[in-house]
């Protein structure tokens, strides 16, 4: 494992994190605290861009079955 590799995994998580904190708190103040209304919508929105991937991973980029995803 790289030192790029490492740094790159540390800056993506600090941007997820502050992206996290920041959509709670936006969407707390939109809707109200009364439903977790942020956790909601980043589960969703997470989970429709990993089933985009995957998809393109599917049907546009033709990879090798050797090719590791990690």
């Amino acid at each position: 494992m790289s030192p790029q590799f490492i740094l790159a995994v540390a800056v993506g998580g600090a941007i997820k994190s502050v992206a996290r904190y920041l959509v709670a708190i936006g969407s707390g103040k939109i809707f109200g605290i009364n439903f977790p209304w942020g956790i909601l919508i980043i589960n969703v929105t997470g989970s429709l861009l990993i089933g985009v991937f995957v998809g393109l991973f599917a049907t546009k980029w033709d990879l090798p079955q050797s090719v590791p995803f990690f």
